[in-house]
């Protein structure tokens, strides 16, 4: 079964979410999800954090 899902991708840098882009094309593949991406750019995010995701999935 498909599951229709959007993720948004919000990070300070592009550069650090396409160095890892495969990993998120291969988690969506394998749970057969059809996407819709949203990239933006942000000035901050918590200080650990270089990639925040938001994942609305539904089947």
């Amino acid at each position: 079964m498909k599951i229709a899902g959007s993720i948004s991708y919000h990070l300070p840098s592009t550069a650090e979410l396409f160095q890892n882009f495969d990993l998120f094309q291969a988690w969506a593949q394998r749970n057969q999800l059809q996407q819709a991406s949203t990239v933006m750019e942000v000035k901050h995010l918590f200080e650990t954090l270089l990639v925040e995701l938001e994942i609305t999935a539904v089947k």
